[in-house]
């Protein structure tokens, strides 16, 4: 969904209300490869027209599948974004006395695409850890040959458990039964 700039001078002092269902699968994808699937995006909201800006607001929802960050198993997060830009022409922004701290977008086309800052958006709030249920709740940490994932709390009991054997007046007998094993 795109407004040109000189059709949205017609609705100046107003907003226009929009509520869509965009697919955006390809877009996302295409800018992010690790994106493995995602459903169509449900936006509601309004684009105010003002004299020197234009303030786009939404609440996007949607269900994104990532891979685990520790598994790479498919895991499903539903989302739901809030959005508030405000853009202006290179023109207004110049004449404007806003502050460069302040969140305005500048526009580089005379148009506001809606379908891009939805899919901005989107990849921003990509989380950077993605677990799985089993992995949240402390399960499905994965091991090789001579290593392994472990919490926090499992490492320091090794620790503790390891120490008391060492320290122990038979830790020196342990030796023993490792050289009959191999």
């Amino acid at each position: 969904m795109k407004w040109s700039l000189s059709e949205l001078k017609k609705f100046q002092n107003q907003s226009i209300d929009f509520n869509e269902s965009l697919k955006l699968k390809k877009n996302i994808q295409d800018r992010n490869r690790e994106v493995l699937d995602l459903s169509d995006v449900t936006v509601v909201g309004t684009l105010e027209i003002n004299q020197i800006d234009y303030v786009l607001s939404y609440q996007a929802s949607y269900i994104i599948t990532l891979p685990s960050s520790r598994s790479l198993e498919p895991v499903e997060i539903k989302e739901s974004i809030e959005v508030l830009e405000v853009f202006m022409t290179p023109e207004e922004y110049q004449k404007s006395e806003i502050l460069e701290d302040e969140n305005v977008l500048v526009l580089e086309k005379d148009l506001i695409d809606l379908d891009e800052s939805i899919s901005d958006n989107v990849l921003l709030n990509i989380p950077i850890q993605v677990l799985t249920d089993a992995e949240r709740t402390g399960a499905g940490f994965i091991s090789g040959n001579d290593w392994e994932i472990m919490s926090e709390e499992d490492y320091r009991n090794r620790l503790t458990k390891e120490k008391k054997e060492k320290n122990s007046p038979f830790s020196h007998l342990n030796e023993l039964f490792k050289e009959k094993n191999e």
